[in-house]
């Protein structure tokens, strides 16, 4: 007997794709399936199409409710969850028909507490598609050590990607941690915040070459919309949350929150690294007050000679760059020849970088 796999998909006014994702949800290979669609308050048609769906297959629940974002609307569907796995998908995306059944597969052989698989982005206004692709590898994570690794080096330097869609989970590690999506209208990526909960839990991650997931970018969408602008104050927003919830959970003489200026330096370049290092100073102001920055701005530039042991040469010396000029940020005299020197670093790691291609 198959395990019995949830699949939640958030709608909220995607009438024109619908249908496309469905399709792609009710005709996959592995059978078992609790398909839940949480109406966030839609306003076009999607609701009318999710009950066409729900008359002709008796796997899918519609749950209605008011609008109140992605995130209220996947927790939601959380609280109807039934599998033993889990999966998000977003109902503007598709998936490969074979996607459950091979991720679900790998879960049960390897007794892994998540799957990763790759992706393609495509644009709604282009033929261009990009492949995110990853390799069949295997990380054991038994120590909060091993934990804080994983997600320091490999997910939020974007190795496994942000996003919670290309990935299967196993469904008692969010029930049993009363696991939830922070308020998306709050920290833009609460994706980034669930998956850095749940990995404080995993002892095992399996990853597989395939590209499973389509994943469409939209003008209107969340991440089509100003997505290249720094969002320092929500990404800080959602360190403080992962910082917290590390201290209930890190149970190894808190080693995760003794070393968490490792994972602020890493996440928080995401956003440095859009603009340009001299306007670094400006942007954190709108933070700087907060205990946490405070904190961490000290230890990271404490540790920053330990950054290229820890990351590598490479994003060793960014974080290291960018530690120090937070750090003297409002030193104009002393980081000005530093902003100089580091912003030459910068342009000719790009390009070199394009000569690569």
């Amino acid at each position: 007997m198959e395990d019995l796999v949830t699949v939640i998909i958030p709608v909220y006014n995607v009438e024109s794709y619908l249908a496309k994702c469905l399709d792609s949800v009710v005709n996959q290979t592995y059978q078992n399936l609790q398909i839940i669609l949480v109406n966030d308050g839609t306003k076009d048609n999607s609701l009318e199409i999710c009950e066409q769906y729900a008359h002709s297959d008796s796997r899918i629940t519609i749950i209605n409710k008011e609008n109140g974002g992605l995130s209220s609307a996947r927790n939601k569907g959380l609280e109807y969850a039934e599998g033993v796995y889990c999966y998000f998908l977003d109902s503007d995306d598709y998936i490969e028909l074979d996607l459950i059944e091979k991720a679900a597969r790998k879960m049960t052989e390897e007794n892994a507490d998540m799957v990763i698989f790759g992706m393609k982005r495509f644009r709604e206004d282009s033929d261009e598609t990009e492949s995110f692709e990853l390799g069949d590898r295997t990380y054991m994570l038994s120590s909060p050590k091993q934990r804080f690794e994983f997600i320091a080096r490999e997910y939020y330097q974007y190795n496994v990607a942000y996003e919670v869609w290309n990935k299967l989970y196993k469904l008692d590690i969010i029930k049993k941690n009363n696991m939830k999506f922070e308020d998306n209208n709050i920290i833009f990526s609460e994706d980034v915040c669930f998956l850095s909960y749940y990995l404080f839990h995993v002892n095992k991650i399996v990853t597989m070459h395939e590209t499973f997931y389509h994943y469409l970018i939209r003008g209107s969408s969340l991440t089509g919309v100003g997505y290249r602008e720094p969002k320092v104050r929500q990404f800080h927003l959602l360190l403080n949350y992962v910082y917290q919830y590390a201290q209930q959970y890190d149970d190894d003489a808190h080693y995760v929150t003794n070393h968490f200026e490792y994972m602020y330096a890493s996440l928080m370049h995401d956003q440095y690294k859009r603009l340009n290092i001299s306007e670094l100073p400006a942007l954190v102001s709108s933070v700087e007050e907060d205990p946490l920055f405070k904190e961490m701005s000290v230890r990271a530039y404490r540790s920053r000679g330990h950054f290229i042991q820890f990351f590598g040469l490479k994003m060793g010396d960014l974080l290291s760059d960018e530690s120090y000029i937070v750090f003297h940020r409002h030193h104009k005299t002393k980081i000005s020849m530093s902003v100089k020197l580091i912003q030459l670093k910068r342009n000719i790691r790009t390009m070199l970088k394009n000569l690569k291609r």
